[in-house]
């Protein structure tokens, strides 16, 4: 490997890093109940210092700022709420907007067979699967989540990235790009197609700039991806 090239690979893998990154970071409130506990790490800073740093990136979404700002903004402004109050208010919203636990409360929940085009066509769900298989990443079989959950296949999208960066860490370009390719073709084909669709619905509903900013994030980052995929798959064929 040339010096031109362990730098291209370089920069590949720190881009898909900061795609497992993201997802890790956007995946986290659709898995994690909102009890005492989780709102007293919300408040120990660390979220903030995230956001902050997302907030100052010129180089992100213009969505992915402005979601950052909300949530960022309001943690501030409820950081003397009384603590069972704010949790009790943030898992209001959160049930409300992404588990769709009962029909007229809420958004329909985010699974892709709601949201898909061809939605009432089970063969979906056939089809992710065999993706996943595909790719070597079915999910655990005491999985509590469907396949087309929208945190199961942001999921794998993360397993990908991250096997992504392994790559091209160690030089294997054809093994890297392939894998960029299945992430971009699952964008577009799947994860991108109906996620945003559910988000538009969803800001009807929320209550809370929490749960606006983490969805104004997602609809950045997810059409940002789409913008991008093309283009570094291109890069990484040079």
């Amino acid at each position: 490997m040339n010096e031109l090239q362990e730098l291209k690979f370089k920069e590949l893998a720190e881009t898909a890093q900061v795609r497992v990154a993201f997802y890790s970071f956007l995946n986290l409130h659709f898995v994690t109940l909102v009890d005492r506990a989780f709102v007293v790490r919300l408040r120990n800073g660390e979220l903030s210092t995230v956001l902050e740093a997302l907030k100052q990136d010129e180089f992100n979404e213009d969505d992915v700022i402005a979601g950052a700002t909300l949530m960022l903004d309001y943690l501030k402004k409820t950081s003397e709420m009384d603590l069972d109050q704010l949790t009790e208010k943030l898992g209001v919203d959160r049930t409300c907007l992404y588990r769709g636990v009962a029909k007229g409360y809420g958004p329909p929940p985010p699974y892709e067979l709601i949201w898909s085009k061809n939605a009432e066509d089970y063969s979906v769900l056939q089809t992710i699967s065999r993706v996943y298989r595909d790719a070597g990443l079915e999910p655990s079989p005491d999985a509590k989540e469907r396949l087309d959950y929208i945190s199961v296949e942001m999921d794998f999208l993360r397993e990908l990235a991250q096997s992504e960066v392994l790559a091209w860490n160690s030089g294997d370009s054809l093994s890297a790009s392939s894998l960029l390719e299945k992430q971009r073709d699952f964008m577009n084909l799947h994860f991108g197609a109906w996620v945003p669709l559910y988000i538009e619905k969803a800001f009807e509903q929320v209550e809370t700039d929490f749960y606006r900013g983490h969805l104004l994030m997602l609809r950045g980052f997810v059409l940002m991806q789409k913008e991008i995929f093309s283009a570094i798959s291109l890069v990484a064929e040079a």
